[in-house]
């Protein structure tokens, strides 16, 4: 890692199970056919997912990642996956939304290393000033290694009030480490109504980027206790992991497991234990509707 000692227990998470249905006529009209954004190349020639895994493995290695991709896509992942990182897949086998894919990469990293300190990445999202940004995720990586019962979220700041987004409200109080102030989040909400969006943005706040660093036991203790239902249907994973039997004890578990949201059921309800780090100098964008990647392509002078 370019700034820090040792990678020894830091891992990632990349989340690419989604469907993208508000971007799928966008895709169709451009590409003429129908794939999920993520396995699409919008921006030169690499998809969204191969620029994701080549930005976070610029700070951590194909080893120590996971990548959480939907078994009905198992034929586009093959084109976008390089060889260092095939043992890194995960197959959710069915879309349980962010808080089981969440949950089946914590589960794997855990059971491999119970020290781990994790850092997830949707693989959707353009971000422009690249390393930059990974600056940013390393200091969050370092915060939560000297404060381990607390969640950094990367909070950027908003151009206009939108309803997809989370929401982060955060307090004038933060913790000064290495030299960056990690403030103390007051409040979270998951895609507010409009009025509420515009007190936050009027109030200064900021959007969740959904990048987060955290230790991997933290997070799993914030599932017993807020996701139950999900932490005990992988209750038996240590004793399944790396037999034959894994592969159908994820489908069960997928099979008892209702559809959560993970920033909705997990991080909006445990604003004490999150901290925010405001990025800045970077261009962020989670590329969910058509207006949007248009609005970014323009600004960025690519045609379309």
């Amino acid at each position: 890692m370019r700034h820090m000692s040792s990678t020894d227990h830091i891992w990632g998470i990349v989340l690419a199970g989604g469907e993208g249905k508000r971007l799928q006529d966008f895709i169709r009209k451009r590409y003429g056919v129908e794939r999920p954004k993520q396995y699409s190349a919008i921006i030169g020639k690499r998809s969204m997912l191969r620029h994701t895994l080549d930005r976070v493995e610029k700070i951590i290695p194909a080893k120590q990642l996971q990548i959480v991709v939907n078994r009905k896509h198992r034929n586009y992942v093959q084109e976008e996956i390089k060889e260092r990182e095939r043992k890194a897949v995960l197959v959710a086998p069915e879309n349980r939304e962010s808080a089981a894919s969440v949950y089946l990469a914590l589960s794997h990293i855990y059971f491999r290393d119970p020290e781990a300190v994790v850092a997830i990445f949707p693989s959707d999202h353009f971000i422009g000033e690249e390393d930059r940004f990974l600056s940013y995720v390393e200091r969050a990586i370092s915060f939560v290694g000297k404060h381990p019962d607390f969640v950094v979220l990367l909070g950027i700041k908003p151009t206009d009030v939108n309803l997809q987004y989370g929401w982060i409200e955060s307090s004038k109080k933060f913790l000064l480490h290495e030299g960056n102030r990690f403030y103390k989040v007051v409040r979270f909400c998951e895609k507010p109504k409009l009025e509420e969006a515009r007190q936050f943005f009027d109030a200064g706040s900021l959007w969740n980027s959904l990048v987060l660093a955290a230790k991997c036991e933290t997070l799993v203790k914030m599932y017993r206790q807020h996701l139950e239902v999900i932490y005990e249907a992988f209750k038996k994973a240590k004793s399944v992991y790396g037999t034959d039997e894994e592969e159908q004890f994820i489908v069960d578990a997928f099979d008892s497991i209702p559809s959560k949201n993970f920033s909705k059921c997990v991080l909006e309800v445990i604003p004490e234990s999150l901290f925010v780090l405001r990025v800045e100098g970077v261009l962020w964008s989670d590329w969910g509707n058509k207006e949007q990647v248009l609005k970014d392509l323009d600004s960025l002078g690519v045609a379309h």
